[in-house]
């Protein structure tokens, strides 16, 4: 097993996570620049502690579990949600003249409201195992949840989604 040996070693795996870092910055802060203010906070915690994590192996897990803390200490600082929502709404006015046909923005604009009623930890659930590629244990370490609780969200998740569609919501 390798070991983190410096601070190069730590840029390195550092590097590797990177879009991870963002895409799951995504999920709790909608404003890049909340999320480039997580992700800088937990590259100095990470730089700060670099002699205590040596594991490469355990390194990803506890970098998104830091980023994570750092993305929700943000979040409840903010808290105001009606200037999120209404970012979010310039970016999906913005993105409909990228999509082709009413029906897709429809569709788009449907499934991110479906996710927007979700709970965090399930939308957090479904954006580690899909965008980032987490395994179930994986997801269970960073989240500190039992990997049975990851899989049966997980299953209940999938069903709602097919229900929404199957009823023409999404």
């Amino acid at each position: 097993m390798k070991e983190i040996k410096d601070e190069q070693d730590l840029l390195n795996n550092l590097q590797k996570v990177k879009q991870d870092l963002y895409k799951i910055g995504k999920v709790r802060l909608m404003q890049d620049e909340d999320i480039y203010d997580a992700i800088q906070e937990t590259i100095l915690i990470a730089y700060k502690n670099v002699n205590e994590q040596k594991s490469i192996r355990n390194f990803k897990s506890w970098i998104i579990r830091v980023l994570i803390n750092e993305c929700n200490h943000i979040y409840k600082k903010h808290k105001k949600q009606i200037e999120v929502i209404e970012k979010e709404l310039a970016d999906k006015r913005e993105k409909v003249n990228s999509l082709n046909t009413i029906e897709e923005v429809e569709s788009k604009i449907s499934f991110d409201m479906f996710l927007r009623k979700m709970k965090y930890k399930d939308r957090m659930i479904i954006s580690l195992y899909y965008s980032s590629h987490f395994t179930i244990k994986e997801i269970s370490s960073i989240l500190c949840i039992n990997e049975n609780t990851i899989k049966t969200r997980l299953v209940r998740i999938k069903k709602e989604i097919q229900k929404q569609i199957e009823e023409g919501n999404i």
